[in-house]
C-alpha cells in the first residue's frame, strides 16, 4: 500500500516528534523483558491472521487515547511516566498513535519502525490473538 502525499507526511512529521525504534531493538527490549506496556496497535482481525508479539496488549490505533488510562494506573495513580512500546504492521499507526500518547503527556513512548511481515519472516515468536 502507498500512502497519499498528506497521510505520508502526517506519518513522517509524527516520526520525528516520537522515539522511534527498529525491529532488531523492539526484539532485544522484548527478550530482555524491557518493553514497558507493549501496544499492538493493529486491528483485532489482523492480530488474529497474524498473531502478536509475545506481551502485547490489543489496543487498536482508534481507542489508543481512551483505552491506555486504566493500564497507567488512572485514575488514582496515573503513570505519565511509564514505558510504553507501540507497533502495528507497517509503522504508521505505532508512529501516529506514539504521537498521540505524547500529546496526551506520556513521557517514555517510543514507536517501532517495522513491518509485522519482516518480524514473522525472521521467525520471531507470536503469540495468536484469542480476539
Amino acid at each position: 500500500m502507498v500512502l497519499a502525499p498528506p497521510a505520508a507526511k502526517m506519518v513522517a512529521e509524527a516520526k520525528q516528534q516520537v522515539t522511534m525504534i527498529d525491529m532488531a531493538g523492539l526484539k532485544a527490549a522484548v527478550d530482555a523483558k524491557d518493553a514497558g506496556l507493549l501496544l499492538d496497535v493493529r486491528l483485532p482481525s489482523e492480530q488474529a491472521a497474524s498473531g502478536r508479539v509475545p506481551g502485547a496488549l490489543s489496543m487498536p490505533r482508534g481507542t489508543v487515547e481512551f483505552a491506555i488510562w486504566p493500564k497507567v494506573g488512572f485514575p488514582d495513580k496515573t503513570d505519565l511516566g511509564q514505558k510504553i512500546t507501540v507497533y502495528c504492521g507497517t509503522s504508521w499507526r505505532s508512529a501516529l498513535a506514539a504521537k498521540s500518547l505524547k500529546d496526551l503527556g506520556f513521557t517514555n513512548v517510543r514507536a517501532v519502525d517495522m513491518r509485522m511481515a519482516d518480524w514473522l519472516a525472521a521467525g520471531y515468536p507470536v503469540e495468536k490473538s484469542t480476539q
